[in-house]
């Protein structure tokens, strides 16, 4: 009687005849077979194709003839899984005629019963280049467009060999070829990838890289970072034929340099004053932090404007150089300013000298000036006092108060600035303070003795163009009523 043989064991790589309407081979017990297997363990390796010479042929287990004692066990039915569907009931076969000796066998021999087990007749392969069902299917060789995509793609390398050195307007200063094993780095990090692309197992991958012929480019050129080598791709398949890539450009690098003298040869605008007579610096006006830290950050936008982009200014000024007395020195600048820059860390520095303006020394203010600033009366406020106590404080019909005093004091000290600076240069100004106080009140006593000058007084301080300072008091006469 025949079987259907099930799926889970059939051989990988064998087609097997399908048969309608047979049964499924009852499963024996590793029990059952323990004593006919004779040790025998049979491994099958359908994992690696095996040449045909090396292919071996098939031979079923020998079983051993049962004795009457004995008796050949039978293997139990598999019990119907309610699950599976029902097998199909085996359509009638008609019996074979047993051919006579004058007539040929039948193409399809005879089924076998289950007690005679028939070695199968290997059926021999029609077409030698079509591989049997039990070989694995070769892998296709790559076609040459295909490494292509591979080249451009899976082993693409972005990295670069040359150098461009170039200064701050990318001019060219100099060119840095890469080392022999800079250029083998670069093409071992093209075959490492190789291992990394299983379409190119069994395939063969070499690079070569070649500088580009021609003549180098001139310094002081503008630099365009053009490639410097070209690399070629050789792949050498698995059948021995030969794959080259067309020459590809190799990028390169550009380095930028800062040179603060062609940057900023010198700093042009000019910070400071010394006013000076006969060659000798007479005052030097004071400068405010405040005009210090304009004058930098104008000098480090300035820069960054001429600089590659990210470079970082720094811009200090230091000075003054020069004080009262001393010596003009040909050269010699009041301030200097101390620049650093830094472009990919790399630092260049440089002090300017900062030019400053001198002035000649304009003389004091005329004597009879000084002399009307100095010596000038003072009237301010009018007083009532009834047995020496003073009564009343009044200003034009006010009320005298602290407001009103600062405002008077105000008044007095712009005019006498004003008659001091009387057509002299912003560089040779006197600066005038001027204070009043006020020394008696409404309700104080006081005494007939100098009366008037008694109520207020002041104090007037001027400064020279060239830091003398002259200061006085001055009386302020208040007019004074008595009442009976």
């Amino acid at each position: 009687m025949a079987y259907k043989l099930a799926e889970e064991d059939k051989l990988c790589g064998i087609e097997y005849p399908t048969y309608e309407g047979y049964k499924p081979i009852p499963k024996a017990t590793c029990e059952m077979l323990e004593t006919q297997c004779g040790g025998i363990e049979i491994v099958f390796n359908c994992e690696k194709k095996k040449k045909e010479d090396e292919k071996p042929t098939p031979k079923p287990t020998p079983q051993p003839e049962p004795t009457p004692e004995e008796p050949k066990p039978q293997p139990e039915e598999p019990k119907p899984n309610p699950d599976e569907p029902k097998p199909e009931e085996p359509k009638p076969q008609p019996n074979p005629v047993e051919p006579t000796p004058d007539e040929p066998k039948p193409d399809n021999p005879v089924e076998p019963t289950p007690d005679e087990p028939v070695e199968p007749t290997p059926t021999p392969n029609p077409n030698p280049e079509v591989p049997t069902p039990d070989e694995p299917t070769p892998k296709p060789v790559l076609t040459n467009e295909e490494l292509d995509e591979i080249v451009s793609g899976k082993l693409r390398n972005d990295g670069t060999l040359g150098k461009y050195n170039a200064n701050q307007n990318n001019k060219l200063i100099s060119v840095d070829e890469p080392t022999p094993e800079e250029i083998e780095a670069y093409k071992k990090e093209i075959t490492d990838k190789v291992g990394e692309v299983p379409e190119l197992e069994g395939y063969t991958v070499e690079v070569s890289v070649d500088k580009i012929p021609g003549e180098a480019p001139e310094v002081g050129s503008d630099v365009t970072g053009a490639p410097l080598y070209t690399k070629i791709v050789k792949i050498t398949k698995p059948n021995g034929d030969i794959y080259q890539s067309e020459p590809m450009s190799i990028g390169t690098t550009t380095e930028k340099t800062i040179d603060l003298l062609e940057a900023l040869p010198k700093v042009e605008d000019k910070f400071s004053t010394l006013i000076t007579k006969d060659g000798q610096v007479v005052y030097v006006p004071e400068v405010s932090e405040e005009d210090k830290i304009s004058f930098e950050d104008k000098i480090i936008n300035d820069l960054k404007a001429k600089l590659p982009e990210g470079t970082t200014v720094e811009a200090v000024l230091e000075g003054p150089a020069y004080e009262k007395g001393s010596e003009v020195i040909t050269g010699m600048t009041n301030y200097k300013l101390k620049v650093r820059t830094t472009l990919n860390g790399e630092v260049s520095e440089h002090d300017y000298k900062v030019p400053h303006t001198e002035e000649p020394a304009v003389p004091d203010a005329p004597e009879k000036v000084f002399n009307e600033v100095l010596n000038k009366e003072v009237l301010f406020g009018e007083g009532n006092i009834e047995d020496n106590v003073l009564t009343l404080l009044n200003h034009m019909g006010e009320t005298i108060t602290e407001s009103t005093i600062k405002q008077f004091a105000e008044s007095l000290r712009k005019y006498f600035e004003d008659i001091l600076n009387e057509g002299r240069p912003d560089s040779s100004k006197y600066k005038v303070e001027y204070n009043i106080t006020q020394l008696r009140h409404v309700g104080d006593s006081v005494s007939p003795i100098n009366l008037e000058t008694s109520i207020f007084t002041s104090h007037i301080k001027i400064t020279k163009p060239y830091g003398d300072v002259i200061e006085k008091d001055k009386p302020i006469k208040t007019y004074i009523i008595e009442t009976l």
